[in-house]
């Protein structure tokens, strides 16, 4: 096999094609294979082995063989085509249009023959044919299947070179008309679009007469092909119509031909549709200009749809759906069709949501100005899409979703800026901020609304049936009928309730009237039917959805009066005789009820001490789930209610405030909660105990609140001073049960602490000063007990630290640790005086941690610990130079030698290093000034390696802490001996890695960020910023010469010696352009992302980097675009 690779003889096809088989087709042995693929990779590398290509797709007998060779001829036209001779570049484009003619009008696979368009294209794409499109016009009257064919080369020349963005046009270049290619450089791209534009009437004209020239004649022997090459021409002419002129395309008779002729017919009617679609969405009237009645046109062109699609239902000789009657029951049909007549339902629907979105406004005005017989035209479309949205199918349900989002927006809007101070000077104070309002008052105006209620009574309907679960809600059934918790992972089921919640707040706006009786009608069915808990709920749960999604929408005294009738409806149900699996659905609905209309509650205290009673109630629940969302309620409830909760209220029945009554009773309450249901329990009392405003009651709160858990705090902590070995008995082989049961409830207690410590904020000091000495204690103790395991462990000459260390009780400690330190960042995070942590907290916690962290192996080292080390210098900066000065030694050093082995192993440590870093970097990075500069060298080479990761977050970090060191430097530390040690001996190195990084595929994630950081770098020498010399210590320079002149040509010779295949021209050109664009980020990153295509060809093209008047004139325009946009829409412009 190896004789393949041996280019100076003849290459032996059959041979070649015996390799393939062995690794395409799975012949000989399994090491056969392995050396066959690395044969085969080997050969496609060779220099030369492109001269052999001609041979293997003339000669070769396999299908793969031809396709190797065509990949290995594309590799050469996209990395050394501008190397090549002329002749040679000839006789490639030659053999390429020979193969292609050939092969489009014989039976060969039209899979290789669309291999070969590509691979010319890519010629294309570096050189462009200025007569290819002409000459792919001419030649396709030779024959159908040629003519096929040069459809699909001009449909892959407009995805290559254009963007398909709907809102361009031929005539200027709009924001988003370029593409990021991996393999053009903007220059280039820029040259083949105004190539391409003057050729745009030749490709339509061409379109229309090829779809001119098509007949379906069902007896032909070739109505496949010709169907076929009807579609071919209609996905490409769609491609091209977002650039077209659209006054040439309306200009032509092309798109009454499409409806007339192409969408009647079965096999070609959803890429017309998908053409139709593309050519009438169309947002800016820019775009029309010089059209005459353009909105006529295209509104007679809409209604000459719908008449084909709807007029022709009862042929009985079309037995398909392509005709539909608009009240015809599209689920029906839909789940009884093909996949066929399934997706052309979807392209109907995205025509009518996408044409009714640009041009619904259109069609409104001359409805009410002009011809009112318009009207049935409105109403039949969106009647089209409302059984559209019944269908049972996700996609096409959110298609019709985020249609009726803008409707119903546009309708609130046009309500919302009603001047109602006209009608009324009174009505001036009207505002829909504090409810809808009276639908009788909207009746009376001339609202939009009006007319579209009928649709939107309908949809509000609709909308109820399909709501998906809220957030919220957390109780499903399993398989096996069993209720549990969700915890929701899916953004896409989130952002659907999400959209159907707004639909439905502003169908409430619209009429609040109706959609309150429809909930209610609902409601009453399903219990006057006695199906509420059919199917486990699902049609209850949909309303109660439905209820909890437009809470605050009313005004007070409607919300009011629906919600005491709902709920007294829901009393009616409890005093009823439930199931456990009815009483689960019940209580699980009540509470996402009553949890959403926190506004309700305020104002009935009473109806809220029941509500408050009965969740403590359903926290008793034996079903765990139920439980749950029992104390998630509790908190969503007390978030909105915390004032009044420590508030005497007129009616509270204690004569106390609410949390009052709740602490007294603590001990019924909780009793059958379980760990993170206690956790966040204790969290919702902080939240309200911390609304207290008066200190010395907040205190006495926090301590009532904390009782019990201090109580097993003092009893821990007191064994604990009695028998420093009370966590643990080394000389026992098993753990001891009330052992193990003491580290549970310490684990317990700090996990309490640290859910109060987040709620209460700086107001847990007093708490955290009660247990702080003694958790050290513990920490440094349990610190001893891991060390004396791992030390017994190893004098008994057994080796297998790992074993230990995954004990039960070692995990437990490690814990115990981890919460101590996790309770620390909490506090220190909500801590507002920074002297409080240096002279309270820190000495004892670095004290007891920073040691311990040094001495432990590094399967032990938390790195909990880290981020608390973070945390407190985020909080106390420059006031911690000395304290930071011990962290080299004792932490820094340590975690590196933990981390940079590789660049995957302690991924936790690995972050939290660099984090930690910044933090030095950003709040202390005067500490350098103090320490030897071989820490400021490990400081650096750190920031280097986080650059090289992979992974993103760490590498972004690593940049970010290069920027900020740069900052650092140049801001606040000229006249120190670090300046001057930076830029002799760190400053180029930093270059070379951000040249490194900027040119590795792995790191194009950061992009940006890399640009900025290599912007900085040259602007500090271009500048004059550096009052050194940057190449002091290199020999051979001559004394005259500036920083900004060794600058440029250190960056040549770096970039040369990198990449052989560059030229000194491109690399000089590149760099001259390059500097001159510091001031401009997105010019800098627009030459940068050329350099990088570059670097993969041979002999690119200097001139590639000389468009400054294109690309300025681009950048204007565009700039000019986000003006005009800012200025037309109220908050799209930054208000800082």
């Amino acid at each position: 096999m190896e004789k393949i690779l041996q280019l100076d003889e003849p290459l032996d096809i059959p041979l070649f094609d015996e390799v393939v088989s062995v690794f395409y087709e799975g012949k000989g042995t399994s090491q056969e294979q392995r050396v066959a693929g690395e044969i085969l990779s080997q050969f496609q590398s060779l220099p030369n082995a492109w001269l052999q290509v001609d041979k293997i797709l003339d000669s070769s007998n396999k299908l793969q063989s031809k396709f190797i060779g065509l990949n290995i001829l594309e590799q050469l036209i996209t990395t050394k085509w501008n190397s090549l001779p002329k002749e040679q570049q000839s006789g490639i484009w030659n053999f390429l249009i020979g193969m292609i003619l050939a092969s489009s009008n014989s039976n060969t696979n039209i899979e290789l023959t669309h291999k070969a368009d590509y691979v010319l294209i890519q010629i294309l794409k570096r050189d462009w044919n200025e007569s290819l499109i002409k000459d792919l016009i001419e030649s396709s009257s030779a024959s159908l299947s040629l003519c096929q064919n040069n459809m699909y080369i001009l449909r892959i020349i407009a995805e290559e070179i254009l963007v398909n963005n709907n809102s361009g046009s031929s005539d200027s270049f709009e924001e988003g008309d370029f593409t990021i290619s991996k393999d053009l450089t903007k220059a280039k791209i820029f040259k083949l679009k105004n190539a391409l534009f003057k050729d745009f009437q030749f490709i339509l004209r061409f379109c229309y007469e090829v779809l001119n020239n098509v007949t379906f004649d069902s007896n032909s022997n070739n109505i496949k092909d010709i169907i076929s090459l009807a579609n071919s021409t209609i996905i490409t002419l769609n491609r091209y119509l977002a650039w077209l002129p659209i006054k040439s395309v309306m200009d032509s008779d092309i798109v009454t031909l499409l409806i007339e002729k192409f969408l009647v017919q079965n096999g070609t009617r959803s890429n017309t549709l998908k053409c139709l679609t593309t050519l009438f969405n169309i947002k800016n009237p820019n775009y029309v200009s010089g059209i005459p009645d353009f909105e006529t046109t295209i509104i007679q062109y809409f209604n000459y749809i719908l008449q084909i699609i709807s007029n022709n239902c009862n042929d009985n000789t079309n037995n398909n759906i392509l005709f539909l009657e608009s009240r015809t029951n599209f689920n029906d049909i839909y789940q009884q069709s093909k996949l066929e007549d399934q997706l052309f339902i979807q392209d109907w629907e995205i025509f009518l949501c996408t044409f009714l979105h640009c041009h619904r406004s259109i069609i409104e005005g001359i409805c009410k100005d002009l011809a009112p017989q318009y009207n049935k035209l409105l109403l039949k479309a969106h009647q089209y899409i409302l059984q559209m949205t019944t269908i049972n199918d996700k996609e096409i349900f959110k298609i019709a979703l985020d249609y009726w989002h803008d409707l119903v927006s546009s309708l609130f809007i046009e309500i919302e800026n009603y001047p109602f101070n006209q009608i009324n000077p009174y009505m001036d104070e009207v505002s829909l901020g504090t409810g809808a309002l009276n639908p009788s008052l909207l009746k009376q105006l001339p609202l939009k609304r009006n007319f579209y209620s009928e649709i939107c009574s309908k949809l509000r309907e609709i909308i109820i049936n399909c709501m998906v679960k809220p957030e919220e809600f957390q109780i499903t059934m399993t398989e096996d009928g069993n209720f549990v918790r969700e915890v929701f992972t899916e953004t896409e089921n989130i952002q659907l309730y999400e959209t159907e919640r707004e639909v439905l707040v502003l169908l409430t706006h619209l009429d609040v009237e109706d959609m309150e009786n429809l909930l209610w009608k609902q409601l009453v069915q399903l219990k006057e039917n006695n199906i509420l808990f059919k199917n486990s709920g699902e049609h209850f749960n949909k309303i109660s959805w439905a209820i909890g999604s437009i809470s605050g929408t009313m005004r007070v005294e409607t919300e009011q009066n629906f919600l005491i009738k709902i709920l007294n409806l829901f009393g009616e149900l409890y005093m009823a005789s439930l199931t456990k699996e009815q009483i689960i659905i019940y209580s699980s609905n009540i509470m996402y009820i009553v949890g959403q209309y926190s506004r309700f509650l305020k104002n009935h205290w009473s109806f809220f001490y029941k509500v408050m009673q009965q969740l403590f109630s359903m926290m008793h629940n034996e079903n765990v789930a139920i439980r749950d969302m029992a104390c998630d309620t509790f908190y969503k409830i007390s978030s909105k209610c915390k004032y009044q909760m420590v508030t005497m209220q007129e009616c509270d029945q204690e004569n106390k405030p609410f949390i009052r009554v709740i602490l007294e009773d603590m001990p019924n309450i909780v009793p059958d909660l379980n760990s993170s249901q206690l956790n966040r329990f204790f969290k919702t009392c902080a939240m309200i105990i911390n609304q207290e405003q008066d200190f010395s009651t907040l205190r006495d709160l926090t301590v009532k609140l904390m009782r019990n858990e201090n109580l097993t705090w003092q009893r821990i902590v007191s064994q604990f001073r009695l028998n420093s070995k009370f966590f643990l008995d080394l000389n026992k082989n098993d753990s001891d049960v009330n052992e193990f049961n003491n580290c549970q409830a310490l684990i317990h207690v700090l996990r309490i602490n640290i859910s109060v410590s987040k709620a209460l904020s700086y107001n847990y000091f007093e708490q955290m000063q009660y247990i702080y000495l003694d958790m050290l204690d513990i920490y440094v103790n349990i610190s001893s007990l891991i060390k004396d395991a791992i030390q017994q462990q190893t004098s008994n000459n057994t080796n297998n630290n790992n074993k230990i260390i995954e004990t039960p009780q070692i995990r437990l400690f490690r814990i115990i640790k981890k919460e101590i330190l996790r309770l620390m960042q909490c506090f220190i995070q909500n801590t507002k005086d920074s002297k409080i942590i240096i002279l309270d907290i820190l000495t004892p916690f670095m004290n007891a941690t920073l040691s311990d962290y040094q001495n432990s192996p590094s399967e032990l080292k938390e790195y909990e610990l880290l981020k608390c080390l973070t945390i407190i210098l985020q909080k106390c900066g420059d006031q911690l130079i000395n304290h930071v000065i011990q962290l080299f030694p004792l932490v820094i050093e340590p975690t590196l030698m933990m981390i940079n082995k590789d660049m995957i192993s302690y991924p936790d440590h690995r972050r939290e290093y660099y984090e930690l870093l910044n933090a030095i970097d950003k709040n202390c990075f005067q500490v350098f000034l103090e320490l030897p500069i071989c820490s400021f060298k490990l400081f650096f080479d750190s920031i280097c390696w986080a650059m090289k990761h992979t992974n993103r977050e760490i590498e972004s970090l690593g940049i970010d802490s290069a920027l900020i060191m740069l900052s650092n430097i140049d801001t606040h530390y000229r006249d120190t001996n670090i300046f001057k040690v930076f830029f002799q001996e760190y400053y180029l190195s930093l270059i070379n890695e951000t040249f490194y990084i900027l040119t590795e595929p792995d790191h194009k994630s950061t992009f940006t960020e890399q640009s900025m950081l290599l912007t900085k770098l040259i602007n500090l020498s271009f500048n004059d910023d550096i009052s050194v010399s940057i190449y002091e210590k290199i020999n051979g320079i001559a004394q005259d010469t500036t920083n900004k002149d060794y600058l440029m040509q250190y960056m040549a010779k770096l970039l040369l010696s990198e990449f052989d295949n560059l030229k000194e021209e491109q690399v000089r050109t590149f760099l001259n352009v390059l500097v001159t664009e510091i001031g401009d980020l997105d010019l800098f990153k627009t030459t940068l992302r050329d350099f990088l295509v570059q670097i993969k060809e041979m002999d690119g093209d200097p001139t590639d980097y000389l468009f400054f008047e294109e690309r300025e004139m681009e950048l204007k325009m565009q700039r000019k675009s986000k003006e005009e946009r800012a200025s037309r829409i109220a908050g799209w412009a930054r208000s800082y």
